[in-house]
């Protein structure tokens, strides 16, 4: 409309020369005269709801109680004082009116010429190839990025044929949904935006070797950072973006492939921060979307933290528990009630360090010896827990959860006189049946070990008490539980036996051992290689307290570690340097 601000029809480049337009399509001729590229007529949209908006009384707005000769149509647009953003709104008209026919498809010169705009069709306006301005493709780059990283971490038998989102949900089990969410996203915030491009864009160059791509990860590393520095300082923005969330989560993922200081520390920072954020939202901020699929995410990050560190959180209350699932209480998976019993076994090391120190300190043996009854049965009652959630984990599961087969892969370690160190490993139908054995495996080692150790403690306890002469002690046989709760006559023969238990150093402890070839080899293009790290740790790290020479086997989980780090989990290197000893995480240079 000439003399109306805002509301040409012009191509956006005559509408930048301030020349007149012929309108024709696909593309301006006066600009194809001129020798200049015609950017097209297409125009931003922006969908509003205002007081002009009429949804029809009938109805209320429900397109399904419309009467049958009335359906929603599009207004004409009108622009924005700026000229680059449409403003549109709908409403009810006749089905028998004339069909709107979009803007893009006619100009202003062929609304006037009918003969012109008859001549004209909708597929010859989207043929044209080339975008305005004003619409950026940096969405579209993005997009693609994420799509390449989906490409080289989807191994080849996970893809066909299903889509992406359900493929990464195949291999990278349930913990890659928040990838999958975070794709469908319409609008992402700078931080998470830059953060995920940094964890993508590094994945990418390692994968095709290219040093660029990591050095431009890099930046955007420290990009995303600064912007989610100013996120969280900010009151407003702190806790009601779940986003902001999701931001600590790729920067937690990409301190794991890159670690670039070297140290576990930014990772461990990124954790606490992550944590603490969710802390503030509260459970009830994280039933849904985003947010519910990155708690579900640091739930597991947090079982292996309060495991190496013994203490326990927040995560561990009843309402943690319960209220993020509230609106759909039936919908916690096998893995999310796995993670249940997994977050009781801190409070169980938590309790048995506490039995060694006062057994160290020789001091209330009376107490000493009910704490050390009170850990054998929290222990048994764990494990009871966990074998009932195996057998429903196996009524619920296709076939059979796994099966044996030859390794193939070589180790530093092998010889013709002693052979591969475990010749023997674990198939599993698809990802997330062998990540829940795998955690299952995990949660049952921490179990038995533990019972084992606390039985070994209560042993030392008999000594002393032998040590220190019983018939000083008084005799309280005549409780309820007799003989085992009498300092003057408890022995460790009173006790249930431990039967099989004792030996989970090579049993459940070499179940996980068993499983990491499959993740090393069947999802090495994904983060499967990765997501061995805490079980190799933990292996590793019970294994210092076993009965035995355990050496060799502790040589083969370095060397696991190794190409864990060359494979995209660097982080594995600083911790391949951690020592547990009395509950202090040490790094040994």
């Amino acid at each position: 409309m000439v003399g109306v601000p805002g509301r040409s029809k012009a191509c956006h480049t005559c509408r930048q020369r301030k020349i007149r337009c012929d309108g024709d399509l696909p593309s301006c001729r006066n600009c194809a005269k001129s020798r200049r590229v015609c950017t097209g007529y297409q125009r931003k949209h922006a969908f509003i709801l205002s007081k002009d908006m009429d949804m029809v009384a009938a109805g209320a707005g429900d397109e399904s109680a419309l009467p049958p000769d009335q359906s929603f149509q599009l207004l004409l647009p009108g622009e924005s004082d700026s000229g680059k953003v449409m403003v549109s709104r709908w409403r009810a008209t006749d089905q028998s009116s004339k069909p709107y026919v979009p803007p893009s498809s006619v100009s202003s010169s062929s609304r006037a010429t009918t003969g012109r705009a008859g001549s004209k069709t909708l597929a010859q306006a989207r043929a044209c190839p080339l975008l305005p301005p004003e619409i950026s493709v940096h969405n579209i780059f993005r997009d693609r990025i994420f799509a390449l990283f989906a490409e080289h971490n989807l191994s080849a038998t996970d893809t066909a044929p299903v889509s992406v989102s359900d493929a990464m949900r195949q291999s990278l089990g349930e913990r890659g949904d928040w990838m999958v969410r975070i794709m469908n996203l319409p609008e992402l915030t700078p931080s998470l935006e830059d953060s995920l491009l940094a964890a993508c864009t590094a994945r990418l160059g390692r994968h095709t070797n290219r040093p660029a791509l990591v050095r431009e990860s890099q930046r955007l590393y420290a990009k995303g950072l600064s912007a989610m520095r100013r996120d969280v300082n900010r009151k407003s923005t702190q806790a009601a973006n779940e986003q902001n969330l999701a931001a600590c989560l790729a920067l937690m993922l990409y301190e794991i492939s890159e670690c670039p200081g070297d140290s576990p520390d930014g990772y461990m920072v990124h954790y606490q921060g992550a944590m603490e954020l969710m802390r503030i939202r509260g459970p009830v901020a994280h039933q849904s979307g985003l947010a519910h699929s990155v708690f579900q995410l640091l739930r597991l990050h947090s079982v292996f933290q309060n495991i190496i560190w013994s203490s326990t959180n927040f995560l561990t209350q009843s309402d943690w528990r319960d209220l993020p699932w509230a609106p759909y209480p039936e919908s916690k998976t096998p893995f999310d009630l796995l993670i249940d019993i997994l977050l009781d076994l801190p409070d169980l090391s938590v309790r048995r360090r506490a039995l060694e120190r006062r057994l160290e300190a020789r001091g209330d043996f009376r107490r000493t010896l009910l704490d050390g009854l009170e850990c054998v049965r929290d222990g048994q009652r764990i494990e009871v827990v966990l074998e009932a959630w195996h057998d429903r984990f196996k009524a619920v599961a296709p076939g059979a959860l796994y099966h044996p087969e030859l390794s193939q892969m070589d180790s530093a370690l092998d010889s013709s006189e002693t052979g591969k160190v475990f010749p023997v490993i674990f198939t599993f139908p698809n990802f997330i049946v062998g990540q829940n054995m795998l955690y299952y495996w995990i949660a049952l080692m921490s179990v038995q070990a533990h019972q084992s150790i606390t039985y070994a403690t209560l042993a030392q306890l008999s000594g002393t008490l032998d040590s220190v002469g019983r018939g000083n002690l008084v005799c309280a046989c005549a409780g309820v539980e007799g003989a085992v709760t009498c300092l003057r006559h408890f022995a460790v023969d009173l006790l249930p036996p431990l039967g099989h238990r004792e030996e989970w150093p090579t049993g459940s402890a070499y179940h996980i051992c068993q499983s990491i070839e499959y993740f090393m080899l069947r999802h090495a293009r994904a983060f499967g290689p990765a997501s061995v790290i805490p079980g190799l740790l933990l292996v590793k790290a019970y294994w210092m307290f076993a009965p035995g020479d355990m050496s060799r086997e502790m040589m083969w989980v370095n060397e696991m570690l190794c190409r864990v780090r060359a494979g995209g989990g660097s982080i594995a290197g600083p911790l391949m340097r951690l020592r547990i000893d009395g509950g202090v995480l040490t790094m040994v240079d």
